[in-house]
């Protein structure tokens, strides 16, 4: 029997309160628990031996196979053994997640569950012109994972003649008129798992009769895009039924088809359906050209993305367009942008936003967040000019101006603005403008109590949890933070998918 094992730790940071510190403290980094998962499987059957490290015994175990089913024990210990068999043979994203009091911990991978099978077809693709009445095509199921040896039972519509042995993986059908023909294979592995697979033969006849030459020109050109960009083969029949209504109700123009295709030699990322589908759900073409341009100007980001966010509603075409251009004028994050941007800043101040960043040294995050203070960009960033002639921290001139002293006397380093000189580098650890009676950045308190509001709807957090990481492991960092719970977020997502 194959056995397959996935060792893997993840530990996440969540649960833990927020400690409010001294402006002089250093940050105390949180607690949280380890948790060591070893998860194999033979067959259908699968063994968790799961270990953790940190908090106190008994342990709230939370176990979800990936199949719909989730093991709940409130009284768990460890180490521990977890048994589960699985109904049907898949990829399965599993997780683990271990809480005591205010600490959690997360471990999560794929189990792979029984064999998997891919059909291929010699020649490839199986777009087979009909020659003298007849052409055979040679099939072959490719298959990984279960336990050999394997059997094969196989469905050969539409072929005039076939061969095929339950013991092998290969098997020839035979066509004699033109059309689209399905052919499939069931794979039953040892432990009597199964997998299928199907995949659409097209027969040309080019004595045919009746197609429309455009239509067949259309079919001849995307079929060249399979299987990369075209998701299936293409007869002059199928393309001539999108053209008379076969796929929208009403006709489809072949300029349209064509466009697409065009599209699609330029967007290597996306395939001819999904571009002809942008265009049918009343998006346009400059649209598309557009996420096109910036895909190409961005690393961090594919077009298949920015389409999604688009169709979602996640963010808009102008939205994207913004994030964009201050994430290249200031090579910067554009997740990040997109971020600033759904927690309600204005395209127009975006870029003031980053511009003041970069003077002031600090996270994007932090300039907006004394935006919806009412403290403005520029106001920040006369801050800064003030502080920096003045050799003091531009937190402690901004607290002392929020006090009711104007530029021109804090310029002039009069008495009140003197005593509001700070200690800290701009990230909000200033000493206050009261005299002889030093106090914390009040404003940026306020801040940093916005930000981590807003950034726990976005993730589904608790305020205080992201405070706890803000003021621990980020040492203070909205950028660390905004980094870490989106590496989070991905990993959970991610574990999901697979």
């Amino acid at each position: 029997m194959n056995a397959f094992r996935i060792m893997t730790t993840l530990a996440i940071l969540v649960g833990a309160l927020a400690v409010p510190l001294p402006a002089s403290a250093a940050p105390v980094p949180q607690a949280a628990l380890i948790v060591s998962v070893d998860a194999t499987a033979s067959c259908a059957s699968a063994q968790f031996d799961i270990s953790i490290e940190g908090g106190t015994a008994p342990y709230a175990l939370v176990v979800d196979f990936g199949d719909g089913e989730t093991l709940i024990d409130d009284n768990g210990t460890t180490p521990t053994v977890v048994h589960h068999t699985y109904s049907a043979s898949g990829s399965y994203a599993w997780s683990v997640t271990a809480t005591s009091g205010e600490l959690s911990g997360q471990a999560g991978g794929t189990l792979v569950i029984g064999p998997s099978v891919t059909l291929n077809s010699d020649p490839f693709p199986p777009l087979l012109p009909l020659v003298e009445g007849g052409v055979t095509v040679t099939l072959t199921a490719e298959v990984t994972g279960g336990a050999e040896p394997y059997t094969y039972a196989w469905t050969l519509d539409g072929a005039s003649a076939s061969t095929s042995d339950p013991a092998s993986p290969t098997a020839s059908a035979t066509y004699s008129a033109g059309g689209k023909h399905t052919a499939g294979a069931v794979v039953t592995d040892a432990c009597g798992l199964t997998a299928e697979d199907t995949l659409v033969i097209v027969v040309d006849d080019p004595l045919a009769e009746g197609c429309h030459p455009t239509a067949q020109w259309i079919a001849d050109a995307v079929n060249t895009l399979f299987p990369q960009q075209s998701e299936q083969l293409y007869t002059c029949e199928d393309i001539y039924n999108y053209f008379t209504g076969g796929l929208t109700g009403s006709q489809l123009g072949f300029g349209q088809m064509r466009h697409a295709y065009s599209l699609a030699e330029t967007i290597p990322d996306l395939t001819w359906e999904e571009i002809l589908d942008w265009k049918l759900d009343g998006s346009g073409w400059g649209l598309l050209t557009q996420l096109d341009r910036i895909d190409k100007a961005l690393d961090e980001v594919g077009i298949v993305e920015l389409i999604e966010r688009v169709a979602t509603g996640e963010n808009s075409v102008a939205d994207i367009r913004a994030a964009a251009r201050v994430a290249v004028r200031y090579e910067t994050d554009f997740a990040g942008a997109l971020d600033l941007l759904a927690a309600g800043a204005g395209n127009g101040e975006l870029g003031q936003i980053y511009r003041a960043a970069q003077e002031l040294g600090v996270d994007p995050v932090v300039v907006a967040g004394y935006e919806d203070m009412g403290v403005r960009a520029v106001e920040l960033e006369q801050a800064a000019r003030v502080a920096e002639r003045l050799g003091t921290d531009w937190t402690a001139v901004l607290e002392a101006h929020a006090a009711g002293e104007s530029w021109g006397s804090i310029r002039k380093g009069d008495e009140s603005a003197t005593q509001s000189q700070g200690n800290g580098q701009g990230n909000g650890q200033g000493q206050g403008s009261q005299p002889d009676e030093p106090k914390g950045n009040q404003i940026q308190e306020q801040v940093n109590v916005r930000v981590a509001e807003q950034l726990a709807a976005k993730y589904g957090l608790t305020s205080e949890q992201v405070l706890s990481i803000y003021t621990g492991i980020c040492g203070q960092d909205w950028g660390c933070v905004r980094t870490t719970l989106r590496e989070q977020h991905s990993e959970h997502g991610k574990g999901k998918d697979e």
